[in-house]
């Protein structure tokens, strides 16, 4: 294995691109010296702050080195992302780890000099320590992720506890970038961070991204969210309903909660699909895969699916571009997805995100993290449908629920 250094590496400015006006920030310097001058560091921040350019920075940097570089993210959505932004390739951990359903890691050292994982905010413990202990001695990590995010999915919240608890040297990124600045999503984003209601009014210079359409009345906010799901917003950006709008509400109950929300959507996007199942899928829906991970299928908990066509034994469900024969028998584990919990969508980005923020859907579950989450999903707009006090409190209460795992403690904060 290569010995990497802290030098920072002779980077000229992009004449074009997505950096073409990224002058790099201090703390961005800070993270890429951070990245070899120590076998852990970590670079957080929230949107827009760039994370995905410090990133690119500390690959050029081990370019630079001739050092061998792995990226790795938690779900295949965000490693495609990650391969995308970077040019260098990109796998899942389980993929990284060659896990096998049943058995586990099968694969004892990573061999590279430098791994990067993005997302790690959606890393549970038992994920991030099966990992870090396939790391050589003489790798050098790198956890990316935003720590004001939701929880993990399953045990421990250790990338917000690592950020905590300041034994592990941390690029915290605050600088918005001119690109990101402009956009009403990130600038809200930050508000929220920082315990403040997030302003829906349209300003000179502002892409106007986000939106507040107050209803009162549950029934009137039901039908606005299926106009716009179904006709407007298709119309105005030229999107597909299934493939580019996700609405997200914080409970399942209620009448504007997730399972009101499906049958409705539903019933508008779908309400002539061949049924399966004695009615519960129909050909056509959009689903999730829920409560299982299906690492030899390349299917996570919480990806999207669409169910294309059953034979004899599978089901034929579209994945992220590919076309996967589900197991019959995995039937039960799907469920509904034209809404789902803001918990369930921490790893989806697409272009429109529809936000349920109102007393008939659970309203006093409706935390700053999973407002700040479900916000930041959308890369064209988001879309919040109840009422302003719902949202100002929901900015106003973090989440207060503690995450037993004794991480901190053990690292001696």
């Amino acid at each position: 294995m290569r010995e990497l250094t802290a030098a920072k590496p002779h980077l000229s400015k992009p004449s074009s691109g997505a950096d073409a006006d990224l002058v790099p920030a201090p703390e961005q310097w800070a993270a890429v010296v951070s990245a070899f001058g120590s076998r852990l560091s970590i670079v957080t921040g929230g949107p827009g702050t760039g994370k995905t350019a410090t990133i690119r920075l500390i690959c050029a940097a081990a370019a630079e080195q001739d050092a061998k570089i792995m990226l790795v993210a938690p779900t295949g959505r965000a490693a495609r992302r990650m391969a995308e932004s970077t040019g260098h390739e990109a796998s899942t951990i389980h993929s990284a780890l060659g896990w096998v359903p049943g058995q586990g890691p099968t694969i004892d050292e990573l061999e590279t000099d430098l791994l990067i994982v993005d997302e790690t905010s959606m890393a549970n413990l038992e994920l991030l320590v099966t990992l870090l202990r396939a790391v050589g001695k003489k790798t050098h990590v790198v956890l990316v992720g935003d720590a004001d995010q939701l929880a993990p999915v399953g045990a421990g919240k250790p990338f917000a506890e690592l950020v905590q608890s300041a034994v592990v040297p941390s690029a915290r990124l605050s600088h918005i970038f001119r690109q990101a600045a402009g956009s009403m999503i990130v600038r809200g984003a930050h508000a929220v961070r920082h315990g403040e209601i997030p302003s829906f009014k349209p300003e000179h210079g502002l892409t106007r991204d986000l939106y507040l359409i107050e209803r009162d009345d549950p029934g009137a906010g039901l039908d606005e969210v299926v106009s716009l799901v179904n006709e407007r917003l298709p119309r105005h950006y030229g999107l597909d309903p299934f493939a580019d709008i996700q609405v997200f509400a914080p409970v399942y109950k209620g009448a504007l909660g997730i399972d009101a929300l499906n049958a409705r959507l539903r019933e508008a996007l779908n309400p002539d699909g061949r049924p399966l199942h004695g009615g519960r899928l129909r050909i056509g829906d959009k689903l999730m895969l829920s409560g299982r991970n299906l690492h030899e299928l390349g299917l996570m908990n919480g990806t999207l699916l669409r169910l294309l066509d059953e034979d004899d034994e599978h089901l034929l469900v579209a994945a992220e571009q590919m076309v996967i024969a589900l197991p019959e028998d995995e039937a039960p584990r799907l469920q509904l997805a034209y809404a789902c919990s803001i918990h369930k969508g921490q790893g989806i980005e697409l272009p429109i995100a529809i936000v349920i923020a109102h007393p008939a859907a659970g309203a006093r579950f409706l935390r700053r993290e999973m407002l700040y989450t479900a916000m930041t999903r959308a890369r064209t707009a988001t879309v919040i449908i109840g009422s302003r006090s719902v949202v100002r409190t929901a900015a106003a209460t973090p989440d207060t629920s503690r995450r037993h795992s004794r991480l901190q403690a053990r690292l001696g904060a």
